[in-house]
C-alpha cells in the first residue's frame, strides 16, 4: 500500500532491458508487417494492388502509408543498431542457412514454402535490428551515445 509519505515503488526490471517476450513481440510485429505486404496466398497489400479494383484508391494509399511507416521504424532501428555491415552479415548468414536447407532437400524451391521462409528471415532480421542495441548492451556492457539519456534516468 502506498501512502503520501512513501515514494512509489519502481519497476523491478531496469529500463532499457529486453526480455524474450519483448523480442518475440518485436518479431511478431515485424512478421505481420512483412506478410501484410506480400505473401503467397494473395491476401496481402501487393495482392490487393494487383486486383486493379477502382474506387479503393484512398484505402490503398492509407494502407501503403501505414506499411511504409512500419518499415521506416524497423529499417531505421536496424540501420542504427546493426549498421550496413551488420545487416549485410546477418542477411548473408540467413541466406547461407536457406542454401543449406535447399541443398539438403529440406526446403523445396517449387512450393510457396520458400517464400514463407524468406519472409520469416526478413522479419527475423528486422526484429534483431530492433533489438540490436539491447543485445549489444547485454554482451558488452557498452551503451551508445544516444542512450546517455537512459543512463541519467536510472
Amino acid at each position: 500500500m502506498t501512502t503520501a509519505d512513501q515514494p512509489a515503488q519502481k519497476s523491478r526490471r531496469p529500463t532499457g532491458q529486453l526480455s524474450w517476450i519483448g523480442f518475440f513481440l518485436r518479431f511478431a510485429f515485424a512478421f505481420v508487417l512483412v506478410i501484410l505486404t506480400y505473401n503467397p496466398t494473395g491476401t496481402s497489400y501487393v495482392g490487393w494492388l494487383r486486383a486493379f479494383e477502382s474506387g479503393n484508391e484512398p484505402y490503398k494509399l492509407l494502407a501503403g502509408a501505414l506499411l511504409l511507416a512500419g518499415y521506416a521504424i524497423y529499417v531505421r532501428a536496424t540501420a542504427h543498431s546493426l549498421g550496413k555491415g551488420g545487416a549485410l552479415l546477418l542477411t548473408a548468414i540467413f541466406g547461407l542457412i536457406m542454401w543449406i536447407l535447399i541443398d539438403a532437400d529440406i526446403l523445396p524451391t517449387d512450393t510457396p514454402a520458400l517464400i514463407w521462409v524468406v519472409e520469416f528471415f526478413i522479419a527475423l532480421l528486422l526484429a534483431v535490428g530492433m533489438t540490436g542495441a539491447f543485445i549489444w548492451r547485454r554482451l558488452t556492457g557498452q551503451y551508445h551515445v544516444a542512450d546517455a539519456e537512459d543512463l541519467s534516468e536510472g
